[in-house]
């Protein structure tokens, strides 16, 4: 198993870019890939459900849909989403705004 993991603080170097791309070269190559998105600005998860605000949503709030947040919730199981609604085929955990509360 390979993990990959794109950071730095500075914002526009590229990392949503390389990280989306990463996921679909290995989605491509029938890999079994997970992608999270650890950027309070959801950029990723815009890309991969084609919804500009899925990652402020109400249901995200109160903790009902799936997301990156779940890393960090001991009592909820990690279920990524498996559809998108662009046509990805890999495994995403969406951005959530309180991660930003988390030292990585």
């Amino acid at each position: 198993m390979h993990i990959y993991a794109f950071a730095n603080q500075k914002g526009g170097v590229g990392k949503t870019t390389l990280s989306m791309h990463m996921a679909v070269a290995a989605m491509q190559r029938n890999c079994q890939t997970l992608l999270v998105d650890l950027d309070q600005q959801g950029s990723s998860t815009y890309l991969y459900t084609g919804d500009a605000k899925y990652h402020r949503s109400a249901a995200m709030v109160s903790g009902e849909v799936r997301s990156a947040l779940d890393l960090w919730t001991p009592a909820r199981e990690i279920q990524p989403l498996t559809e998108s609604a662009r046509g990805f085929t890999f495994d995403f955990l969406p951005a959530h705004a309180g991660v930003t509360s988390f030292v990585i």
